[in-house]
């Protein structure tokens, strides 16, 4: 299956507004989160464009619908349901 690559705006739309979003991070040991201040979200965005993507049925399942690859690993993101809904229609149509 090919993966849905998305765009920064995409991205910045699939967090909405809240102040700190919830991510988390598998560390090999199991997976850890925490929240990150929505800015400093949108700064990697801006460097990281290249490796955004809608993530697995997992991750969605948790509400983390949006995945970064980072110089650490993969980032899963806390996005809008609504919002996510409305993107993957489009990138399926």
């Amino acid at each position: 299956m090919e993966k849905d690559k998305i765009t920064k705006d995409q991205a910045i739309v699939l967090i909405g507004n809240k102040e700190y979003i919830h991510t988390l991070r598998d560390s090999g040991f199991g997976s850890w989160g925490a929240d990150i201040n929505r800015e400093d979200l949108i700064d990697n965005f801006n460097k990281y464009e290249d490796s955004l993507e809608l993530s697995g049925k997992t991750a969605r399942g948790m509400n983390h619908g949006l995945v970064m690859k980072d110089s650490i690993g993969y980032l899963f993101i806390e996005t809008d349901e609504e919002a996510l809904c409305e993107i993957e229609e489009r990138l399926n149509s």
